[in-house]
């Protein structure tokens, strides 16, 4: 399997910032609310990773001040347009402190994922049930490519959990671009290739194989059985 470091997010006025922290209190108040994503312009990042980091410091923000708009968004059916208004709608102005951001809705998806895993599992790392996730259910009996390739993309996500779950937990919790993250992708080639049917040959970006992946975690996470946690608490 071969992966592309695309950039398949635009960052427009990249304002010199630095990074900022869950949560913060404006001038003058002592009410403390989730910090909005910056845009790490001095870092010594590529511009993918840049934007990687900058999507999951803004699902956060997102996920924090939106807890109840989210499941909502992720419980509905995946397939169609409508999804992609609903991701849409949870674009808060607020959670991006300058810039712009432009993002495909798989991708603010998985954004979502990774910033629940990092919030509600950082401390603990909750076991996996017996048998794979069924995620039929999700489509509601859509058929089509689309409905094939929502299926297909999840279980192969799947499957690279179940291989190694270790791996792309850290995956998840690990920074951008760190040298963590990168060796963790480098151990997870393998079940990536193991995962895939024979003969098949796919190309990921890293932002995609990210927010399965962190898809796939959460959910094994919250099934029935395993312990839940309630979304957006640290």
């Amino acid at each position: 399997m071969r992966m592309s470091r695309f950039l398949t997010i635009i960052l427009l006025a990249m304002i010199p910032t630095m990074a900022s922290g869950q949560m913060e209190a404006e001038t003058g108040s002592n009410i403390r609310t989730p910090a909005p994503a910056e845009i790490p312009y001095y870092s010594k990042l590529s511009d993918a990773d840049r934007a990687r980091a900058t999507i999951i410091a803004f699902s956060q923000c997102v996920v924090l001040r939106e807890a109840h708009g989210v499941a909502r968004v992720l419980s509905a059916n995946p397939i169609g347009s409508n999804q992609n208004k609903l991701l849409s709608d949870l674009a808060i102005d607020d959670c991006l402190r300058y810039g712009e951001l432009r993002m495909d809705a798989t991708l603010l998806r998985g954004g979502l994922y990774a910033a629940l895993y990092r919030l509600n599992y950082r401390k603990i790392s909750p076991p996996l049930a017996d048998q794979p996730i069924d995620f039929t259910p999700d489509i509601a009996g859509a058929t089509g490519n689309e409905a094939q390739n929502y299926i297909g993309l999840r279980q192969f996500a799947d499957c690279v959990v179940r291989k190694d779950p270790s791996n792309s937990r850290s995956l998840i919790l690990s920074d951008v671009g760190s040298k963590i993250e990168t060796a963790d992708f480098s151990v997870l080639s393998s079940s990536f290739s193991a995962c895939l049917a024979q003969g098949t040959k796919i190309t990921f970006s890293k932002a995609v194989i990210h927010g399965l992946i962190a898809e796939a975690l959460y959910r094994e996470a919250v099934r029935p059985g395993v312990r839940p946690a309630s979304a957006g608490k640290p």
